[in-house]
């Protein structure tokens, strides 16, 4: 693999990464809020920063700096994880054994076209 192979991969991987991690933050419901709000340049505004704010449940005037190693989830994370574990509660005989097959075929595609 010659250099630019390498960089072009890494670059690929770096962005897959961001995006995972960033996705179920600043997914589909965001971007259409952004859209509707006038934003066109994510962390560029203050509104952006209102938004992002909007999505944490934080005691009235608390700035959370410490976000590197315990932090708090948005509202989407926190949602998203209450539906996992209704589900997992729900079947879990069928979740300990396998029953994820579908869904991790789902994303390991999304993952292989994200990163090209």
């Amino acid at each position: 693999m010659d250099q630019s192979s390498r960089r072009t991969f890494l670059q690929r991987i770096g962005k897959a990464a961001v995006g995972t991690m960033a996705l179920p933050v600043f997914g589909k419901d965001l971007g259409s809020i952004w859209e509707t709000t006038g934003i066109t340049s994510p962390a560029s505004d203050e509104p952006y920063w209102e938004l992002v704010r909007s999505q944490f449940k934080l005691a009235e005037g608390l700035h959370y700096f410490n976000n590197a190693s315990l932090g708090a989830s948005s509202t989407h994370i926190q949602q998203a994880t209450n539906t996992f574990r209704n589900t997992l509660d729900g079947f879990p005989s069928r979740y300990m054994w396998g029953g994820w097959d579908e869904a991790k075929e789902e994303v390991r595609q999304k993952v292989a076209e994200l990163c090209g």
